[in-house]
């Protein structure tokens, strides 16, 4: 009975270390998805000035995204 109650306990704690990773990785995975969407909407912002040959708002953009990093 003894061993099985060990047993139970390291299965527990092994499951609990495995819960918090995941959850590091979570929160990992969701700066990345942030990240992501900022670089879209930085790619979104070049390209209508581009199509637009607005230089103006291709070198705010560009200065917004190096602020950015």
């Amino acid at each position: 009975m003894t061993q099985n109650r060990w047993n139970l306990f390291a299965t527990v704690r092994a499951q609990r270390l495995r819960i918090e990773k995941l959850e590091t990785e979570v929160a990992e995975l969701q700066r990345h998805y942030v990240r992501m969407a900022e670089l879209v909407d930085v790619v979104q912002e070049l390209l209508i000035p581009l199509a637009q040959r607005d230089e103006a708002r291709i070198a705010e953009a560009i200065e917004a995204f190096d602020k950015s990093l």
